[in-house]
C-alpha cells in the first residue's frame, strides 16, 4: 500500500483542516495510506474515523531549522516508507520540507490562504522564511492553488516555472458531508453565521450580523446562530447585545452538517459556503471587506474562481440583499439551491478535484549529496545570525534617526522663533523709517510753501 504524508500545523476546526479531511477521506477510499502528521486538535477523531494514522508533531514557529523535529520527521519517512508528502499549511514547511530533500521525496506545496501578502508578514516575523520560501517552492514536485489570484501572486514574487502550478478549486466529499433529516427551506428566517472568530475574519463577521439585524428589524421571526470561537468573541458579543435574546453562539463545532440541516441561509465566506451549498441551502457570500451576494445559478462559477472569499466579486448593501430575500418565494429558493447543488455537484466534488503523483520518482529536487542540505542548514543559521546583526544595526539607526529628527524638530522650533521676532523687528524698523520719511517730507512740503 502506497503512502502519503499530510502535513498540517493543528488539527482544529477550521477551512484548511476540513479541506485535507475531504482530501483524506477521497485518498483512503484510492486505497492509500495516509498519514497526519499535525499537533493534537478536536479534528483528530474526525481523521482517524476515516482510517488516517495521526502522529502528533507540534512545528515550533523558530527562526532556524529545528534539527530534532527534522530528524523526527525523516525517521517518520523511513518507517512509514512515505513515497509523497504534501504540505498544507506554511506553519510546516520549516522543517517538513528539508526532511523531503534529504530523503528525496517529492512534496507537493498547498496555497490555500486567500489573504494577499501573507508571503510579507511571515518573512517579518519569521526572518529565516526570505531564504526558505524560496528553496521551498523551487523544489516543490508540484503547486496546488485554490484560486487563481493566489498562483499569479506566488508566481510574482518566487518566479517558479507557471507548468509546475495545478489550480484545484475547493472540493468537499458530498458522500460524507450531509444528513438525512435534511430538507430545503420554505422560507427564510434561520440565518447561520459560522466563522473562526479571529482578526482577519471581524469584517465578514459585522457584515453577516449587519445583515441580519436589517433583516430582522422587518422579519421580527428570524433567528441568528453563529458558530465559531476564537481571539475576538468578546467583540463579537458586543455586537449583538441589542439582538442578544434571538442569537445563540454554539461556539467551535465539528457537526456543522447537523447544524446546517436546521437552518434557512448561511452568511459567510470560503468554505463554509461550500458547504451550504452541498447541503441545499441559500448562501450569501460575507466577503472580507464588504457584503457580496447571494449564490445562484448566474454567479457560482465566477464565485467559485476564488473560494467563494469575493475578492472578484463587488460589494453590496445589506439593504439590497434584504430586498432580494424577502422577493423570494418556495419555488425560487428550491430553484436555486437545486442549481447550486448541480454545478457544485459537477465542479467542486473531491473525487474530481485531488492531486497524487502517479510517478513518484522525484527528480526536480536538485540536490546530489546530503552534505549539499547539511551545507544549507549551517547557511541558515548563519542567514539568522546576520538578520539579528541587521536588525540590531537598522534599529540602532531608527534610535538614531529618531534622536537627530528631535534635535532638527527642535533646531526648526528655534528658527521660526528667530524669524518671527525677525519679522517684528523689521516691521518695526520699517515703520520707524516710513515715520521719519513721512516727517521729511510734511517738513520740506511746508518750507516750499
Amino acid at each position: 500500500m502506497k503512502t502519503i504524508l499530510l502535513c498540517l500545523n493543528k488539527l482544529d476546526i477550521g477551512g484548511v483542516e476540513t479541506a485535507v479531511l475531504n482530501q483524506t477521506i477521497e485518498l483512503i477510499r484510492r486505497k492509500y495510506r495516509v498519514v497526519i502528521l499535525a499537533d493534537d486538535g478536536i479534528y483528530r477523531q474526525e481523521f482517524e474515523k476515516q482510517g488516517a494514522i495521526f502522529i502528533k508533531l507540534k512545528y515550533v514557529y523558530q527562526n532556524s531549522c529545528n534539527k530534532t523535529i527534522l530528524q523526527k520527521i525523516m525517521k517518520i519517512i523511513d518507517d512509514y516508507k512515505v513515497e509523497q508528502v504534501h504540505i498544507h499549511q506554511f506553519d510546516c514547511i520549516n522543517p517538513s520540507f528539508m526532511a523531503c530533500l534529504y530523503k528525496k521525496v517529492p512534496y507537493v506545496a498547498y496555497l490555500h490562504c486567500g489573504i494577499m501578502n501573507v508571503y510579507d508578514f511571515f518573512e517579518k516575523c519569521i526572518p529565516c522564511y526570505r531564504v526558505i520560501f524560496s528553496l521551498y517552492f523551487h523544489n516543490a514536485s508540484k503547486i496546488v492553488a485554490i484560486r487563481e489570484s493566489a498562483k499569479k501572486e506566488n508566481i510574482n514574487k518566487y518566479k517558479v516555472d507557471s507548468n509546475k502550478y495545478i489550480i484545484l478549486k475547493n472540493s468537499i466529499d458530498f458522500n460524507k458531508f450531509k444528513v438525512n433529516d435534511n430538507k430545503i427551506s420554505t422560507k427564510i428566517e434561520k440565518f447561520l453565521v459560522i466563522s473562526r472568530l479571529a482578526k482577519e475574519k471581524e469584517i465578514s463577521l459585522i457584515n453577516a450580523i449587519t445583515l441580519f439585524k436589517k433583516y430582522y428589524k422587518i422579519n421580527p421571526q428570524a433567528r441568528l446562530t453563529i458558530v465559531g470561537d476564537g481571539a475576538i468573541k468578546e467583540k463579537i458579543v458586543k455586537e449583538i447585545a441589542d439582538i442578544k435574546d434571538v442569537t445563540t453562539m454554539l461556539g467551535a463545532r465539528k457537526d456543522i452538517a447537523k447544524i446546517m440541516a436546521t437552518q434557512d441561509i448561511v452568511v459567510s465566506l470560503d468554505r463554509c459556503i461550500l458547504e451550504a451549498i452541498t447541503m441545499k441551502k441559500l448562501a450569501i457570500i460575507s466577503g472580507y471587506d464588504g457584503l457580496k451576494l447571494l449564490v445562484t445559478k448566474k454567479n457560482i462559477e465566477k464565485a467559485s474562481n476564488e473560494n467563494f472569499g469575493g475578492s472578484n466579486l463587488e460589494n453590496k448593501t445589506s439593504d439590497s440583499l434584504v430586498n432580494q430575500l424577502l422577493k423570494l418565494d418556495k419555488k425560487e429558493i428550491k430553484n436555486i439551491v437545486e442549481n447550486n447543488y448541480k454545478y457544485a455537484y459537477e465542479n467542486l466534488n473531491i473525487r474530481k478535484n485531488i492531486f497524487v503523483f502517479d510517478n513518484v520518482k522525484n527528480d526536480n529536487i536538485q540536490l546530489d549529496h546530503e552534505n549539499v542540505l547539511d551545507n544549507f542548514i549551517m547557511l541558515l543559521d548563519m542567514f539568522n545570525d546576520y538578520v539579528k546583526y541587521a536588525d540590531k544595526v537598522y534599529n540602532d539607526c531608527k534610535h538614531a534617526e529618531k534622536g537627530y529628527q528631535k534635535q532638527i524638530e527642535q533646531q526648526n522650533i528655534k528658527i521660526a522663533e528667530l524669524q518671527r521676532i525677525y519679522d517684528k523687528l523689521k516691521k518695526f524698523h520699517l515703520d520707524k523709517i516710513y515715520y521719519k520719511l513721512k516727517k521729511i517730507k510734511s517738513f520740506f512740503v511746508f518750507n516750499k510753501k
